[in-house]
């Protein structure tokens, strides 16, 4: 809703591709990851813009990449460091009248430091702070996450 300055979402659907590795070298576990995305294009639109009405968004093809460790200061306790890189490439915008207009491509990064505790031997809690590195990302992030084994 323009009027209320609400987002609703992307609106698109879009699939992704992604692939994680991991490298144990005791006492430090490297990891990192990869993926793409390509979403369909949003059709039947009817929104304001620029004095035109806005038809149809053809998002562009997604790309990220992550890389970080994570070192066992203890048996309980681990601390972690990471990077992660999403690069969003041009959108084509199509308005009523038959103009087009192209978006920037979008490059978010994000640096994150974090802390884990294993508090049994199937439950662990990781506490993570990211900071924002380029004006895409957000300026911070907080995660906690609590991941179970059965």
């Amino acid at each position: 809703d323009v009027n209320k300055g609400v987002a609703t979402g992307s609106g698109v659907n879009s699939f992704n591709l992604g692939a994680n590795m991991t490298r144990i070298v005791d006492p430090v576990a490297l990891f990192g990851s990869v993926n793409v995305g390509y979403s369909l294009t949003a059709k039947h639109l009817s929104q304001q813009l620029y004095g035109a009405t806005l038809r149809q968004v053809k998002p562009g093809a997604s790309f990220g990449f992550g890389l970080g460790f994570a070192y066992a200061l203890s048996y309980k306790i681990t601390t972690s460091f990471s990077f992660q890189e999403s690069i969003q490439s041009r959108s084509t915008l199509t308005f009523d009248n038959g103009a087009q207009a192209q978006t920037q491509t979008q490059s978010a990064g994000i640096l994150s430091i974090g802390a884990g505790y294993r508090m049994s031997p199937k439950t662990t809690v990781n506490v993570t702070v990211g900071a924002g590195l380029t004006a895409a990302a957000p300026n911070l992030s907080l995660t906690m996450s609590l991941p179970l084994s059965l």
